[in-house]
This record gives C-alpha cells, structure tokens and sequence, in this order.
C-alpha cells in the first residue's frame, strides 16, 4: 500500500520506438560498407533516370524549338516538369525503402540519411 491506497504491480511490454532492435548486432564497418553500397546505387538510379530519360528528352525539345525557332510550347515544359516529378517520386521511394535496410540503430539516424538523400535529389533538380 501507498498513502492508504494499494498498488498493483504487473509487467510493462513495450520498447523504446525509435530502437531498432534488429540492427543492434551491427559494426562500424558493415555500416559504412552498406552506406557506400547504397549510395552507388543511389547515384546510379539517377544517373539512369537521366541519361536514359531525362537527358534524352530535353535535348528532343530543345532539338524541336531550335528548328522551329520558337520557345518550347507550354505543353512540352509541362511534361518535361512531370518526367522530373515522377523521375524524383520514384527515386525517393527507392530512397524510403532502401536506407532502413542499411542498419541504424535508431530510427532518427535513418531519418536524417533520408533527409539529406532526399535534399541532394531536389538540389540536382532545380
């Protein structure tokens, strides 16, 4: 009893949410090693979204308007803005799905990585 009123005690089975327990048995170096992984392919995603879409539709549009001497059509800029959008979308998804496998130990850790990834992309799109 405690000031005349009885407690009861029992088992408490929650964890910390922003632990990820599964990670816990990982290295310095298995961490850097997945970390250089994952951004070679970070990298490589988007060097294939540009040079095999991107790059390659521009310079049709900009091939276009210099043979007919007038400015890009508001529809071709418009697609042009939904290739990067979706381009960018599906980047970041990969981005969302992948740093959680790369082995933080906290969520928040993770959380930054994608935050920065995620910085860089719209950076080398605008």
């Amino acid at each position: 009893t405690f000031r005349g009123h009885e407690l009861e005690i029992r088992e408490v089975t929650s964890e910390p949410t922003s632990i990820i327990w599964e990670h816990m048995g990982t290295t310095h170096l298995q961490l850097a090693m997945r970390i250089c992984i994952g951004l070679i392919g970070f990298l490589l995603a988007i060097a294939v979204f540009y040079g095999g879409v991107y790059i390659p539709l521009t310079s049709s549009v900009v091939r276009y308007a210099q043979k007919s001497g007038k400015p890009p059509s508001p529809f071709q800029t418009s697609g042009l803005g939904i290739v990067v959008s979706v381009g960018n979308n599906l980047i970041a998804n990969l981005l969302w799905l992948g740093v959680p496998c790369l082995g933080f130990k906290r969520k928040d850790q993770a959380d930054i990585v994608t935050f920065a990834a995620r910085t860089l992309l719209v950076l080398l799109n605008t």
